[in-house]
């Protein structure tokens, strides 16, 4: 059977996680997306940094559009994704991200933490949050505070939008997309505000895993 840590498994994100060591891969997804080039990247033989999406069709970003948002930097609807001919959802999307500093990172891209082990968790840098603490309640820290204080979350919504309670009370990065289709040009700013964002959180808290000292 697959491992899966325990509740009481809590990396401290004031303990420098574990870099460049054997890690167990989170998935052997079919179908994968293979990045086009780890050129360039001298910590390219790490295991690939994990984002968290929603399972939830229903959700904003979800594993139907999330490469849509994160590589090309356009908000696709689900829907929209689900009616193009050949379209399918993947388990596992794999994307190369370049840092301001020019360092290629690997990311992958997966909406099931169930077959994640416990060195895998430390692997585990963003989440897109649906509003609610259930959503964390298969994650192996003490609580939600505990998991947003180890994982960077986001919280994507549109600019009519309302958040959630729990979003207003938590520490998660709002990111607003316009409602409007005629402004769907806007979706490139918010793009790089995510992966801004995620890389000053990587630089602060996660310098072992980018293979900075």
């Amino acid at each position: 059977g697959t491992h899966r840590p325990s509740r009481s498994a809590q990396p401290s994100h004031n303990d420098a996680p574990v870099g460049g060591k054997e890690q167990t891969h989170p998935s052997s997804a079919r179908g994968e997306h293979r990045p086009g080039s780890t050129s360039g990247a001298p910590h390219a033989s790490a295991k690939p940094l994990i984002i968290v999406v929603p399972a939830a069709m229903t959700c904003t970003i979800n594993m139907w559009n999330v490469k849509d948002f994160l590589a090309k930097e356009k908000y696709v609807s689900t829907a929209e994704k689900r009616k193009e001919p050949g379209s399918k959802k993947e388990s596992c999307i794999t994307h190369t991200h370049k840092l301001s500093t020019g360092q290629a990172l690997r990311f992958e891209i997966i909406d099931n933490v169930a077959k994640l082990g416990e060195r895998d968790w430390r692997r585990v840098v963003a989440v897109f949050v649906q509003g609610s603490n259930w959503q964390f309640k298969d994650w192996p820290f003490r609580d939600t505070v505990s998991t947003l204080a180890n994982v960077r979350g986001f919280y994507v919504r549109f600019s009519d939008e309302v958040p959630p309670e729990m979003i207003k009370s938590s520490d998660v990065k709002t990111l607003i997309l316009s409602k409007e289709q005629s402004k769907r040009y806007l979706d490139s700013a918010v793009s790089k505000e995510f992966w801004t964002t995620l890389e000053k959180f990587l630089v602060q808290n996660k310098r072992d895993l980018i293979g900075v000292r």
